[in-house]
């Protein structure tokens, strides 16, 4: 990525408003505060950050909001692998999940657990970096799992079923993303209910 990106992550703790999670939430933004500056640190990638108790309430919780800032011009697949690892941090309490959070980076967030979302548009996938020969199902299915989505969203968009009109686009926004030819994504694509 040649310009320089923001990111703005947004981590939404849910803690007990009394003693339910059994942390105050001065030990809940010191655990984000520790999780997050370990996790960034390990991508080698330079950044700033803050973590503090969020405005929004919640019946019976509190919330922590952390903002992130990405220095430099990371690439796309940085960017992934930077927010892929906050997505995995353990949960305080010996993993019982005591928060959700979701991603908000200057409009880029991962989708659907294997695609970089920025500014409206796909950028980038893990499975990219695979040859078509070393695909598991799992990762197949992943890209049908995105076709037919995209196939839903113009459907939606039509206010009807849209058929093959939009197969040309998506096949094409499919193979940049996945970095694959059409014959092999159509090869994918035939063999769907395979993969489920």
């Amino acid at each position: 990525m040649k310009k320089k990106l923001i990111i703005l992550l947004v981590v939404f703790a849910m803690i007990g408003a009394i003693t339910g999670c059994g942390q105050s939430m001065k030990s809940c933004i010191a655990y984000f505060d520790t999780e997050i500056k370990k996790t960034l640190d390990a991508s080698g990638l330079s950044y700033s950050y803050e973590v503090k108790e969020s405005n929004f309430k919640e019946s019976g919780y509190h919330f922590v909001d952390c903002s992130i800032w990405l220095k430099g011009n990371p690439t796309y697949k940085e960017v992934f692998n930077a927010l892929d690892s906050i997505k995995s941090i353990e949960y305080p309490d010996n993993g019982i999940p005591l928060y959700k959070y979701w991603v908000n980076l200057d409009s880029c967030e991962i989708e659907y657990d294997y695609c970089l979302y920025y500014k409206g548009d796909y950028v980038y996938s893990p499975i990219s970096e695979k040859n078509y020969s070393d695909l598991n199902k799992s990762e197949k299915k992943c890209i049908c799992d995105w076709i037919q989505k995209q196939y839903d969203r113009y459907d939606a968009k039509e206010g009807k079923y849209s058929g093959d009109k939009y197969s040309d686009s998506i096949f094409m926004k499919a193979g940049d993303l996945f970095g694959l030819s059409q014959d092999e994504l159509k090869v994918i694509w035939m063999k769907k209910y395979e993969y489920k």
